[in-house]
């Protein structure tokens, strides 16, 4: 899917939300984990649409910033969101981040 389409508000964190529904409500408290992976950048055509472009401008991929989140109350551990970038920098993470915490709050996450 494109990075671009993934991150608007039908469907972000929509994954999430179907795992989070399984939760009660004490088992939605948690941690946010986040990591960067670094990426071989190349563009694939998969499915009538290109793979591999960075959410932060139009170029290849070399890396992705990984969103997880972790339940303080059970074994409850899981990806909430993947953002392939080329070449990010703190203020960019900042604001993905921000994003990601709005959006897990908005199902309720806590």
């Amino acid at each position: 899917m494109n990075p671009q389409l993934e991150h608007q508000d039908n469907t972000f964190l929509r994954y999430m939300a179907k795992k989070i529904s399984e939760l009660c409500e004490q088992q939605r408290y948690v941690t946010s984990m986040v990591d960067e992976i670094h990426l071989k950048p190349f563009f694939d055509y998969k499915g009538g649409t290109i793979a591999g472009i960075a959410l932060n401008n139009a170029q290849a991929a070399n890396s992705a910033f990984v969103f997880m989140v972790h339940s303080l109350m059970c074994k409850f551990k899981e990806l909430a969101h993947i953002v392939p970038v080329h070449e990010g920098n703190g203020e960019f993470l900042h604001n993905v981040l921000g994003d990601v915490i709005r959006g897990l709050k908005k199902l309720g996450i806590k």
